[in-house]
This record gives structure tokens, C-alpha cells and sequence, in this order.
């Protein structure tokens, strides 16, 4: 009786043990997303390490929240757990069942098994992370207009930008900015010129830009400029003028993005007599 027990009770043992190995192995499903990526670390704003088209082989390591972190031949990183099927067809997710010695007919099959694919496939892929981006900026100017010997000039500005995605890496929206101007020139012939004016500038930009945390941007896009107010004085005399005078031109730069930050360098150049131009460089933060 005691071998008897002793008997039963390691073969319970035994199949403990082997349930417990099997359910440690890793489950191998497919990919049901379209072009889903893969990131190094479970956040849509992590960097993408590969793009893994609909119904690639994978292996789940492990599970975390609403994300998975698998490996896709060479490369290992974390997925959406919605992007994943329950297991691939014909694929070892644990205990390997046995095959019958008489596998029923065709006709005997469940009908649904076909229809279960496409349900299983049209599972949603990754969200994107692009989304509509507002921009607050503002910065300092190098030089505008043709320069002038003896001439000082302090330019500020301050604008905004509003960008709406048309794919991954491009995004296109207007963007308005505000131009202070002040000046001064000692020893003229009336004695000294001082004097400020105000402009500013309306642009269509296009962008293209780099993905992940950190993003590099280039941009360009046409311009209507305008110089709205301006108040001189030369000795004793003081003048004042405001008109709106709008001038075609075009707008570039170049910037990086980390996080809310932007930094931006752009130079704006106008078609008008005189052949005016403005570069500047801007901070901002973006929403």
C-alpha cells in the first residue's frame, strides 16, 4: 500500500511539473494589424525599432497592461495586445495536442473556422501617436531689410503655428508671426535716428519631420508679409506712418523637437523692391 502511494503520489508530482514547464513556454500568434510597430519600451511615444506587416509569426515573452512585449525574428520590443492574435494557427502556445487517428471529414468541420479569420485579422492596428500640434513661439531676429552702415536694430517676435497631420512624418498648417522692430543710427545729417516699426507674417508651412521623443523638422512654405506701423524720429522731428502694404515671399527653417520644447531656426525673404529679409531664432512649446 505505501508503494502504491508513494507511486501516485510522484506521478502527481510529475505531471505538476509538466504543466507547470509547459505553460512557462512563450506563445507564438500572428500579427493582425497593418504595419504595426514595434518599440523598445511599452509607450506610443517610445522609438520604433521595426514595422511588422499583418499576420508576421511572433513569440510573447511577456504581458504588461495592454501591451506585450514579443520577438520578431532578431529583434525583441513591446506591442499593443490588441495588434496580436489569441495564438497562430498551428502554432505551440503550450500543451501539444495529439493528432487524431481518424481526423473527421471535411464536411464534418465547423463552418465558423473560416469565418473566425477575417474577425481575427480585422482586429484594430496600433494608434497613431500624430495628432493636431499648436505651437507657441517666440525669438529674436538677426537682421531685416538691407543693411545700413552705422544702422543698430533689435528685433523681437512672437507667433503661432497649428499643424495637422497628412501621414507619419508630414504635417501642414498655417502659421502666423508678429515682428517688433527698433532702431537707431547716431550723427545723421538732422542729428540722431531712432524710430520702431511693427510687421508681420502669415505662411502656409509644410513639415516634414523625423519620429519618436526626439524629432528633427525641416519646413517651408509660401509668405504674405506686411509692415503695418512705423514711427521715426530724426533730431527734432518725429514721423508716423501705418499702412498696409502685403508682399509675396517665402518662408524655411529647421528646428528639433524633445517633449513640449521646440527650437527652431528660419529665414524669411521677401520679393518686394530692395530684396527684404529677416532670420531668426524661436523657442517655443507645442500642445
Amino acid at each position: 500500500m505505501n508503494i502504491l502511494r508513494a507511486l501516485v503520489g510522484a506521478a502527481g508530482l510529475a505531471m505538476l511539473m509538466s504543466t507547470a514547464a509547459l505553460a512557462q513556454q512563450p506563445d507564438t500568434v500572428r500579427v493582425t494589424g497593418d504595419r504595426v510597430n514595434l518599440r523598445a519600451f511599452p509607450s506610443i511615444d517610445s522609438a520604433i525599432v521595426r514595422t511588422m506587416s499583418k499576420g508576421s509569426l511572433v513569440t510573447v515573452l511577456q504581458r504588461e497592461g495592454a501591451w506585450a512585449r514579443i520577438q520578431a525574428q532578431s529583434a525583441t520590443g513591446w506591442v499593443r495586445s490588441s495588434t496580436l492574435s489569441a495564438s497562430a494557427p498551428g502554432a505551440t502556445t503550450g500543451a501539444v495536442a495529439a493528432a487524431p487517428v481518424n481526423p473527421p471529414p471535411a464536411s464534418a468541420r465547423p463552418a465558423s473556422t473560416a469565418a473566425m479569420a477575417p474577425a481575427a485579422m480585422a482586429r484594430p492596428s496600433e494608434p497613431s501617436s500624430e495628432h493636431t500640434r499648436l505651437t507657441i513661439f517666440g525669438g529674436m531676429a538677426l537682421n531685416e531689410g538691407d543693411a545700413t552702415p552705422g544702422l543698430s536694430r533689435s528685433n523681437y517676435l512672437v507667433g503661432l503655428s497649428v499643424l495637422f497631420p497628412v501621414g507619419q512624418v508630414i504635417s501642414i498648417g498655417p502659421e502666423l508671426t508678429y515682428f517688433h522692430n527698433k532702431y537707431s543710427q547716431p550723427n545723421t545729417i538732422d542729428g540722431d535716428l531712432s524710430g520702431s516699426s511693427d510687421a508681420g507674417s502669415a505662411s502656409l508651412m509644410v513639415r516634414a519631420h523625423s519620429r519618436g521623443s526626439v524629432r528633427f523638422y525641416v519646413e517651408a512654405g509660401p509668405t504674405a508679409l506686411s509692415a503695418f506701423r512705423e514711427s521715426q524720429t530724426e533730431g527734432t522731428a518725429t514721423t508716423t506712418a501705418s499702412d498696409v502694404h502685403l508682399q509675396g515671399g517665402l518662408t524655411g527653417g529647421a528646428g528639433i523637437q524633445f517633449g513640449p520644447i521646440v527650437l527652431g531656426a528660419h529665414y524669411q525673404h521677401s520679393f518686394a523692391t530692395g530684396s527684404q529679409h529677416v532670420t531668426y531664432f524661436s523657442a517655443g512649446l507645442t500642445f
